[in-house]
């Protein structure tokens, strides 16, 4: 994907988000998958964004995000109009569904 951003001269102009749904273990603690972890490999996903703008680009950092962040981010990057009401519904939602108050089939 990138090397085709930079055949055709979009690099530059690109914003790049890497992220994945769950962390894996490979074998630390004894477990060989994502599910039933809540050990640091398993809770932890890589989560990426490349903007050529930004001074940052290549370093770690140390704040705390979730996957709920990737809209909230990208609307602040491409300077889109911000709906505050849809990022707190997200978030509702998300906590809703973890202490069991949404229905079994409910896709976040």
């Amino acid at each position: 994907m990138l090397a085709e951003l930079d055949r055709q001269g979009l690099r530059e102009n690109s914003i790049i988000v890497f992220w994945a749904d769950h962390g894996y273990q490979l074998g630390e603690k004894g477990k060989w998958s994502k599910a039933g972890s809540l050990w640091e490999q398993g809770a932890r996903v890589p989560f990426i964004i490349l903007d050529p703008r930004a001074k940052g680009n290549g370093n770690a950092s140390p704040r705390i995000v979730e996957l709920l962040d990737i809209y909230p981010a990208l609307v602040d990057l491409c300077g889109l109009p911000k709906h505050k009401e849809l990022v707190a519904e997200l978030h509702k939602l998300a906590a809703d569904y973890v202490a069991g108050k949404t229905e079994k089939n409910t896709i976040l």
